[in-house]
Formats: structure tokens, C-alpha cells, sequence
């Protein structure tokens, strides 16, 4: 029995050596006790690489976290001019050339929009949370309607957004008055989802302990952070400040070294025999030496005399710069690299070294610019303009959009090739029929902020230009020319019909001198729209008989889905709908007007439905109105308000 235990004991024993053998023996210390290894390059007679004694090995990276200390960045944005500009400029550059509407919106509701900014003040609001949002690391700007007062803590609907009821942002920093709760905002499809749904007012802006939903509250913040981080920071993000900090310290400590040197560039050395045994004379005797040495510099001038004892000598000692300016712009362009600013824009420098023209370096930087607006500048306005919309005249187009202006302008001789390139391309589409007066002159005036020229085209120029001209001499696909005459015949009117000139435009009359063809009709609406200029109810009926034009009428149907509205009703029904409302006569339950703009507007008091249409063309669209007739007042009075 004892002999079988020994025998087990060695084979465990011839096991472990096994296992020892197999593995590498620098896990093992010399007495074979297994010791911790680490990956890396290491030479630990060279005294390189990892855990190895010299200087390089002694680094360590402590977290400093100084976006919370908030006395130090208002220390560093009031007194540094680089951090001033550090913070300032990427948001005003952000914002220096705004935005510009690509939706369907008429030029009367941009002006409003336009209007409703400015009386705001909102880009200056919105310019200060992001600026505010890269010092503190976190901002808000919280969305002010009249009336809400009560409701703030409930979601912002914005079917309850009157007319003229939004009065801009008020902001705040993450440090002076609003704090975010614990409770997430839990529904995917929110653009908030992840993010506190609540946030508390502290301060005087407010009524003190005031509950803001999210809705209301437009976030600016930092920079991102990883999730524990995230926690830390109670949602909001981190300071520019924080990743700069270290090497704005390295750059200030330079230039004030290299501002003492200055006063050391040129030295007097003064010799006099015995001073060596002066410093073991009694002080009355020293203090007779500092007098005369005090005597012997105020004596000192360029265009005096020194006087000096017989064996005593005055020389100088001159310091060299040399290499210190090169010293010096490395730190600048560390700062740079940091604030991810180019030199030339952060320190106002030329561009240095031969042929250097800055020009990739700002390309780089606009580069940055342009996904700053679309990361941090677009979720911004997709929550503002909706508001604003509904404020200036009373709805949200189905297709409201925006671009940001570019950031860079073009220099003198860019302007006057796209200027050159753009009119070009516009006159060849007009001549060809491709697009009406008025759309060239729409595109003439977007282009002046590029090219600085149309500038004199006005928006009333472009309401009365013809929107049915097509003018010029140009060749068919077979090389034949093809006259004004010939681009009517593709809508439908011959050659040999009569014709009469009204704006430069020929247009086609019948035997009783009467405008036929489709420009005919247009010009015969727009006649009778501005003939019902003065009359704002329209009582008979209409003549409804062109539903949605293209693919718009699946997009509304889709809209309304999505709002949990006519979600029984197929696209025939939708369009059938909106076709028998707006051939409605006013009268009972039915309310409605005609707008100066050519549009038929009609409300349904008991089934809730809202229609707009433009009268032979097509049905604009149809949704349910919300707030009742005090809300289809509004908007009538809006409209008249417009008018």
C-alpha cells in the first residue's frame, strides 16, 4: 500500500516538472517560482524599454479632470488670449455663413423665418451655448413659448405652438443653474434616448427647482466621453480645455522664459578688486559698498560717463537667441495640433517656410468645421426650425430642409469664375426650355453669396418673373432649330395657332383673343389671384380635379402614418378625401378661405381635417388640425397678417 502511494507521489512530482519544462522559464525565477510577465520590448542591459530604470520609464499620466474645476476655466478664458480664441473661434466659424431652406417654402415664409430669427436673437443665443458648451463641457438653451409657462415638464407638442409664440432660447451653462436627472429618456425612436429626461432649474432664470422636459431643452456639449466618464460628468461632456491644457502650460512657460531673457541679453560685469573679502567686512562697511554701487548705476547711461576705481574693470556679457524662435513655434504648434486649429488661425501667424501658402492646413480645418456643423450644429436646429416653423406661419412643410453655407469663401478670382460658370449654366437651361424665368432668376440670387454678383435681383423681381417662359433659338435632337414656337408645341399647341407677347414671352390666344395653353392658364391664376386681393372668404365652390402631384401625396399618406393618423386609409382614399374637402363650400361645419397666394384652405369642424390646395393644379396636402377653431383662426389670421 505504502509502496503505490510513493509510487502516485512521484508521478505527480515527474507531472510538474513536465508541466515546468514545458513552460518558458522566464515565467519561473531562478528557485522556479512562477513570476508575472508583460508583453513588450525590453532591454534591461541598455536600460530601454519596458519596466526598466531610466528617465522615460518614470512617466506617469494622472486624470486631472479639470472640466469641473470651473474657477480655473474662467481663470483661462478671461485672462488667455489663446484660450479665448481656442474656445471662440470654431463656433463662429460654425455659424459665420448660416444656413439656407431647400424645402418648398415660398419666399414670404423665409422672410418670416428670417424675421422670427432676428427678433429672437437666436443665433447669437445658439453661437453663446456652444461656446459655453466647449469652456464648461456642457450647456443648455432652454426653448421659451408663450403660454407654456405651466406645461414645461410635459413634452412640446407642436400643434400647441400659436403664432408669434417663441421667444428664442434662454442659456445656461452646466454650472450655473440647470441639472440634469437620473431619469433616461427610454424610447428608442427618440433622438434623446439615452440622455436625462428631465432637467431641474437652479438658479434665478427660473422659477427655482422649475422641471424641464427634454423636449424644451436644446444640449451643447463637449466633448464626448466614454460611458463611466459620461456618468461622472452627469451627461454632459468634457472641456476643449481639458486635452489642451498641459501643452498651453508648456507654451506659456516658453515665452515667459524667453520674455526673461530679454532682460538679460546684454550684462555689465563689474571687477573690483577685493570684493571676494568685502562679504566678511562689518556692515556698516557693507552698506557703504551697496551705496556706492547704487551710485555707480544710477550713473550709468547711454550718454554718460562711469567712473570706476583705478583697479577695478566694466565689461559686458551679450546672450545670443539664436534657435529659441524655433523652439518657441513647436510649443505654438502643439497648442495648435491640441485645439485641432491651424497655426495660422489660432495665432493670426503667416504661413511660414517657401512657397508656403496655408491653403491645405485651412482646407483641413474647414474640413473639420463641416462635420462639427453636421455632428453638433444640426441636431441644434433639426429641434429649432420645426418650432420656429409653426410660429411664423403656422405649420411644418413635409419637406423642410436646410444646408449649411460653406465655410470658406472663395477668393476674388473664384468668385468671378463661378460667377462666369453658374450664369452660363443658367442661360443654357433657360434658352433650352429646361427651366422658366423665375427659376433662373432663383438661381441667379442663390448664387450671390458665392460669386457676389445678382445682387440687385430682388425677391420681387423674381414674383413677377414668368414662371411659363421659354424663350431662344435652340437645336433639336436632330439639329434643327427649335424656336419658341416649336418648345409650345411640346405642350400641346401648334405652330399655326395665334400668338400675343406679355413679359418677352409669347403666348397663344384662340379667335376671341382669349390665353390658351397651360402658361395661358398660369397667367390667367395668377390674374385671378391678385384680382381677389381685398376678399379673404371665398364661399362657392372650387374645382378640385388634380390630386397630389408625383410621389408627394405617398409621402404625406406616410407622414400621417407615422403620427398615428389614417392609418386605415389607403392612398386612393387619402386623395379622395382631400379632393371632396376642398371642393367644399363654406358654410356649417366647413370653414375655410382663399389666401393671396392662390391657395384654398379648408377645415372640417367634425371630422378635424385640414386641407390646403392650389386650385387646378394639386392638393397640397391634408392632416388633422389640432387646437380646434381657435387654432384655424390663428393660422387665418396668420395668413391675413402675411397678406
Amino acid at each position: 500500500m505504502a509502496r503505490k502511494k510513493k509510487k502516485r507521489v512521484e508521478s505527480r512530482g515527474q507531472r510538474a516538472d513536465e508541466k515546468r519544462r514545458s513552460v518558458p522559464s522566464g515565467l519561473f525565477t531562478a528557485d522556479q517560482t512562477p513570476m508575472m510577465v508583460f508583453d513588450g520590448f525590453s532591454n534591461p542591459v541598455a536600460r530601454l524599454g519596458n519596466f526598466t530604470d531610466n528617465i522615460g520609464e518614470a512617466a506617469e499620466y494622472h486624470m486631472t479632470r479639470i472640466t469641473r474645476d470651473m474657477a480655473l476655466l474662467n481663470s483661462l478664458y478671461r485672462n488667455s488670449w489663446i484660450v479665448k480664441r481656442l474656445i471662440d473661434v470654431v463656433p463662429e466659424d460654425m455659424m459665420k455663413n448660416g444656413y439656407q431652406i431647400s424645402g418648398q417654402l415660398d419666399l414670404e415664409s423665409r422672410r418670416s423665418l428670417t424675421r422670427l430669427e432676428r427678433s429672437t436673437g437666436l443665433r447669437a443665443k445658439v453661437l453663446k451655448g456652444m461656446k459655453w458648451g466647449r469652456l464648461y463641457g456642457g450647456a443648455a438653451g432652454i426653448v421659451i413659448i408663450d403660454g407654456h409657462e405651466d406645461i414645461l415638464d410635459q413634452p412640446l407638442d407642436l400643434d400647441m405652438v400659436m403664432p408669434d409664440s417663441f421667444k428664442g432660447l434662454i442659456i445656461l451653462d452646466r454650472w450655473s443653474g440647470i441639472m440634469p436627472q437620473m431619469e433616461l429618456e427610454d424610447d428608442y425612436s427618440s433622438p434623446a434616448f439615452g440622455l436625462p429626461k428631465y432637467y431641474d432649474i437652479q438658479g434665478d432664470v427660473l422659477d427655482y427647482g422649475q422641471r424641464i422636459h427634454h423636449s424644451r431643452v436644446v444640449r451643447f456639449t463637449g466633448r464626448n466621453l466614454p460611458y463611466l466618464e459620461e456618468l461622472g460628468e452627469t451627461y454632459w461632456g468634457a472641456s476643449e480645455l481639458e486635452h489642451v491644457f498641459d501643452e498651453l502650460k508648456k507654451r506659456d512657460n516658453t515665452s515667459f522664459n524667453i520674455a526673461s531673457l530679454v532682460f538679460r541679453a546684454n550684462l555689465l560685469v563689474y571687477k573690483k578688486e577685493g570684493f571676494e573679502e568685502m562679504a566678511l567686512m562689518p556692515a556698516h562697511m557693507r552698506q557703504q559698498l551697496m551705496q556706492e554701487l547704487t551710485m555707480l548705476n544710477a550713473m550709468l547711461n547711454n550718454n554718460g560717463t562711469q567712473i570706476i576705481g583705478a583697479k577695478d574693470s566694466l565689461d559686458t556679457r551679450q546672450f545670443t537667441f539664436s534657435g529659441l524662435s524655433d523652439v518657441y513655434e513647436l510649443f505654438m504648434m502643439d497648442v495648435a495640433g491640441a485645439a485641432e486649429i491651424p497655426v495660422t488661425k489660432l495665432f493670426g501667424r503667416a504661413p511660414a517656410g517657401m512657397n508656403a501658402t496655408g491653403e491645405s492646413d485651412m482646407q483641413n480645418y474647414y474640413d473639420s468645421i463641416e462635420e462639427k456643423q453636421e455632428s453638433d450644429l444640426r441636431p441644434v436646429y433639426d429641434m429649432l426650425l420645426p418650432i420656429m416653423c409653426m410660429s411664423a406661419f403656422g405649420a411644418v412643410p413635409d419637406d423642410l430642409d436646410y444646408d449649411f453655407a460653406n465655410v470658406r469663401r472663395p477668393s476674388e478670382n473664384e468668385r468671378k469664375s463661378l460667377a462666369g460658370q453658374i450664369g452660363t449654366a443658367v442661360t443654357a437651361a433657360f434658352s433650352a426650355g429646361i427651366i422658366s424665368q423665375k427659376v433662373a432668376l432663383q438661381e441667379l440670387q442663390n448664387s450671390t453669396d458665392l460669386t457676389g454678383m445678382w445682387q440687385s435681383i430682388t425677391d420681387e423681381d423674381i414674383e413677377a418673373a414668368d414662371d411659363g417662359t421659354m424663350s431662344g433659338d435652340v437645336p433639336d435632337l436632330f439639329g434643327n432649330p427649335l424656336t419658341a414656337h416649336g418648345a409650345y408645341d411640346r405642350i400641346g399647341i401648334r405652330d399655326s395657332e395665334k400668338w400675343i407677347t406679355i413679359n418677352g414671352a409669347r403666348i397663344p390666344v384662340d379667335e376671341n383673343g382669349e390665353l390658351k395653353g397651360e402658361v395661358g392658364e398660369r397667367i390667367v391664376k395668377s390674374e385671378y389671384a391678385n384680382s381677389k386681393r381685398g376678399s379673404d372668404v371665398k364661399t362657392q365652390s372650387n374645382n378640385f380635379g388634380k390630386g397630389f402631384e408625383g410621389d408627394s401625396g405617398q409621402d404625406h399618406l406616410d407622414k400621417r402614418h407615422q403620427e398615428g393618423n389614417y392609418t386605415d386609409m389607403t392612398l386612393e382614399q387619402y386623395e379622395s378625401a382631400a379632393l371632396d374637402l376642398l371642393n367644399q363650400e363654406v358654410g356649417g361645419d366647413i370653414l375655410g378661405f382663399d389666401g393671396r397666394d392662390g391657395n384654398v384652405y379648408r377645415w372640417n369642424k367634425q371630422t378635424g381635417n385640414y386641407a390646403v390646395g392650389e386650385p387646378n393644379v394639386r392638393v397640397l396636402t391634408m392632416y388633422p388640425l389640432r387646437g380646434g377653431e381657435e387654432r384655424f383662426n390663428s393660422l387665418r389670421a396668420k395668413k391675413e397678417k402675411e397678406d
